[in-house]
């Protein structure tokens, strides 16, 4: 029975352990923290009592990876809200309008949405069905260019790249439209907002991220499998340009016939001797730069309108979740606080050095002014959590480079979000990026 180490229980490692287990490997994960997850992961707020994530998610039908790997270690489909296409937008004079695509099926709703949307004019909505038909057909050419770029090489108007194109794009891949690649924003559009009726689901964890891996140590300990919590790899040994064991801290040595990298490209580079680091594979591991969010929590003394989510429009604050009508299990909500929302920026190098407190505040401003009726609340307790280094820079240039799963070294694969994928650094990047890993990995073993 071959022997894998894997480090880093994030959703990429996580990915590889399961597909590795199901193949009859023995598998042993190591995780420098104490819970599973990695940047998709939940912590308890001793002030409010009521467990948060890292960052609200909002995913889509289209993560048929990520939803494979929950289903295979039985996580319960019912931690979903699943939500049809249709999007409240919300402006700081109180205005709200609604993109609506589930009024027809298909094609024919997207088009009648974007005609009945409001916010934006009726030509811009006509050269952005155009837009759209013209990806959908394939004929789309984005060499080279950044999807700001091509939205107005197909003369898509301030008004719809302002009310539209900029916050899908900031949602999707955490990047401003002036630097995420062309290709990477015509990858989200046609697998997840112009595809099929289950794809361009909306698809919302109804409990925190890390329940949703509850399952999994049961799952991974029937199948041979060693989860290791608090446990830091800090180097691989090498020899004749095979990986020979791990040192792991308070353990030593682990020897494996295999080994899994499912950390951050800097984190990778630490694990590595200086004669390995230097080869262009690694070298190139410095190239990747990476992009902030800030996940801002607030309890106020009024409850937030019936929406599940809203997207903010001309405003630092990009999407808010509100978390009463979210949570399945309301029990978990310490109800002395009438309202709890999530308000999520993307991108967030303009205010990543704000104080907490200053963040929180603008964020809760704006709130007020795109709605009137939380004018005379106050903020009861706020929590401000900043995800430096959240995801990759998805560049034209990046987009080259992104590495692939296999390794110079024959028994060291790689995985992460950031790795080669042909898509955005989601969760269903991560997931799809160990799923590979360890393919590469099993097909070592049967040479």
């Amino acid at each position: 029975m071959p022997k894998v180490l894997i480090t880093g229980a994030g959703i990429a490692g996580i990915s590889a352990a399961v597909e590795l287990a199901e193949a009859g490997c023995e598998v042993v994960l190591c995780e420098r923290g104490s819970r599973l997850g990695g940047r998709a992961s939940s912590h308890f707020d001793k002030v409010s009592g009521e467990v948060i994530d890292n960052g609200q998610h909002l995913m889509m039908g289209a993560y048929k990876n990520f939803f494979e790997l929950l289903k295979k270690i039985n996580s319960p489909d019912t931690n979903f809200i699943k939500l049809p296409l249709r999007v409240p937008f919300a402006e700081q004079n109180g205005n709200r309008y609604i993109l609506n695509t589930g009024i027809l099926p298909g094609n024919a709703g997207m088009m009648l949405g974007l005609l009945n949307f409001k916010g934006i004019s009726f030509s811009s909505k006509i050269n952005a069905i155009r837009f759209i038909l013209k990806i959908k057909s394939g004929r789309m050419d984005t060499a080279g260019l950044t999807a700001l770029d091509l939205l107005k090489r197909e003369k898509q108007s301030d008004d719809i790249i302002k009310g539209l194109w900029e916050p899908l794009i900031m949602a999707t891949t955490n990047v401003s439209p002036a630097e995420v690649s062309a290709t990477m924003f015509c990858v989200v559009l046609q697998k997840a907002f112009f595809s099929d009726k289950i794809s361009s689901q909306f698809i919302l964890p109804a409990v925190g991220l890390t329940e949703l891996f509850g399952s999994f140590e049961g799952w991974f300990g029937a199948r041979n499998g060693t989860l290791l919590f608090d446990h830091l790899i800090e180097y691989f040994t090498f020899e004749n340009n095979m990986v020979t064991y791990a040192e792991v801290r308070n353990i030593g040595k682990i020897k494996a016939d295999a080994f899994i990298s499912a950390v951050p490209p800097n984190s990778l580079l630490k694990l590595l001797p200086d004669e390995q680091a230097v080869h262009p594979y690694f070298s190139s591991l410095k190239e990747y730069i990476f992009s902030p969010i800030i996940s801002i929590y607030l309890w106020l003394d009024k409850p937030f309108p019936d929406f599940y989510f809203v997207s903010m429009v001309n405003t630092e604050s990009q999407w808010v979740f509100n978390r009463k009508k979210i949570l399945k299990k309301s029990e978990k909500l310490n109800e002395k606080y009438p309202g709890s929302i999530e308000i999520t920026i993307s991108n967030a190098n303009s205010i990543i050095e704000d104080t907490p407190s200053a963040i929180a505040e603008k964020c809760f401003e704006e709130i007020k002014n795109a709605f009137p009726e939380l004018s005379d609340s106050r903020i009861l307790h706020y929590k401000v959590i900043k995800e430096r280094q959240a995801t990759p820079v998805i560049t034209d240039q990046i987009e080259q480079l992104r590495h692939k799963q296999e390794s110079p070294v024959p028994n060291l694969f790689i995985a992460g979000d950031w790795t080669d994928t042909g898509l955005p650094a989601t969760i269903e990047s991560a997931a799809l990026s160990g799923k590979l890993a360890a393919e590469n990995c099993l097909k070592l073993f049967s040479k």
